[in-house]
């Protein structure tokens, strides 16, 4: 071992990318997160929700070094 913790030392997000149900479950469990320029690690998508809605949020949330887990249902 070389004494280093493997672990973070800092908190790290699940972020939701589901529909409304899945997410507002989520919510209720503490999970949401919106930063102060209103960024959050959530989204409720529905029938109308773009492929490039999808992945124009995924992206931006792998792009963030807060973010541990991305559930998507």
């Amino acid at each position: 071992m070389s004494g280093k913790n493997p672990f973070p030392t800092k908190s790290m997000l699940v972020s939701v990318i589901a529909d409304e149900s899945t997410v507002t479950g989520f919510l209720l469990t503490g999970i949401g997160q919106r930063g102060k320029n209103g960024e959050q690690n959530y989204m409720i998508c529905n029938k109308d929700t773009t492929d490039q809605q999808l992945e124009e949020f995924f992206g931006r949330l792998i792009a963030r070094d807060d973010v541990g887990i991305v559930l998507i249902s």
